[in-house]
């Protein structure tokens, strides 16, 4: 009787489990996979994000009354633990004396979180990039120029998918590195704050 019940009790356990086995199958779920997995540390090499920022600069020089606006779309990868490149595609608004300007900004950026908390992290980056203009920026100088930047901000965690939140501020530069004469090279120099979110994936 006692041998009945337990080859019983083995069929029914063996039943239930094949059973679970075919509904994660039907349902395409490795049963290994049940729980969600986290998502990697935070800066850990061979990790990605794209993101988008905004922010805006004001020109050091008090004879220059400018603000200049920016917004773009940008990717994240990380070279090595702790150190990202990034790569931008940035949209500007020169609200400047004389003629105000639109232009559109590609450049990249090298990023090193030199304290990582996880929760939150502290960088420093430096990076270029190429503007091409609607009209002259400064006002007085060319369409075309480069737009080297250097500083520093903090990231922080905005929730457990990994998303992530940053801000900062940076020396802000325009000018034509003299490419079309030191006469035709105004340049603008000044501090940038901005801010944005990254998206892993």
């Amino acid at each position: 009787m006692r041998f009945m019940i337990l080859t019983a009790l083995v069929l029914i356990t063996t039943s239930a489990a094949a059973q679970d086995a075919t509904t994660d199958s039907t349902l395409g779920v490795n049963p290994s996979l049940r729980l969600e997995s986290s998502p990697p540390p935070f800066g850990q090499a061979g990790t990605r994000y794209w993101g988008v920022l905004g922010g805006a600069a004001v020109a050091l020089d008090a004879d220059d009354n400018s603000t200049d606006y920016n917004a773009a779309i940008t990717y994240h990868y990380f070279l090595l633990d702790d150190f990202e490149i990034i790569g931008e595609l940035g949209g500007w608004y020169f609200a400047q004396d004389g003629n105000d300007a639109a232009g559109v900004n590609p450049g990249f950026t090298l990023r090193w979180h030199f304290l990582n908390r996880q929760s939150w992290t502290l960088y420093a980056d430096t990076g270029i990039g190429l503007l091409l203009a609607s009209d002259n920026v400064p006002a007085t100088g060319t369409s075309f120029d480069f737009m080297p930047r250097a500083g520093g901000g903090v990231t922080f965690r905005l929730n457990n998918r990994g998303l992530r939140g940053y801000i900062g501020a940076r020396w802000h530069h325009v000018s034509n590195a003299q490419i079309n004469g030191a006469d035709r090279n105004p340049d603008r120099n000044g501090v940038a704050i901005y801010a944005g979110v990254m998206f892993p994936f």
